[in-house]
């Protein structure tokens, strides 16, 4: 299986199919900063083989921030679990979660990534009122 690696672009990313996988619908995640913004942002996407569930894939991608919202457009044709991290800061970056395909989900960012909340997905949702109970 070929699969791509880094994919570096400004403002939308669509990731190559893998080969022999057919590419259903785009996923889309926005990410917004309410306050600084950094120059550049790190996505790092881990994809499990549906042929091997043990084996994984990892893919990192660099996009550069040139306004306080960022919009990655993801062509998917299964879920894959997504965090957003700041190379430049030595922090862990946002939690991990699932997008999957047909997603539209926002992750905002009042200060840091590592405190940025998502939204946009019932399971994220339900996840994020659970949490503030």
């Amino acid at each position: 299986m070929n699969l791509p690696l880094n994919l570096r672009l400004l403002m939308a990313l669509t990731v190559a199919t893998v080969t022999g996988t057919s590419v259903s619908v785009a996923a889309v995640l926005r990410v917004v900063f309410k306050h600084e913004c950094p120059e550049r942002i790190i996505v790092e996407r881990r994809l499990t083989d549906r042929d091997n569930p043990q084996s994984s894939h990892f893919f990192r991608d660099t996009v550069n921030v040139t306004d306080s919202i960022v919009k990655l457009r993801l062509n998917i044709s299964q879920p894959y679990i997504i965090s957003v991290k700041n190379p430049a800061s030595l922090r862990t970056g946002s939690l991990p979660v699932t997008l999957g395909i047909d997603d539209e989900m926002t992750l905002t960012v009042d200060s840091i990534l590592e405190y940025g909340r998502y939204s946009g997905t019932q399971f994220v949702d339900s996840l994020d009122s659970f949490s503030r109970q």
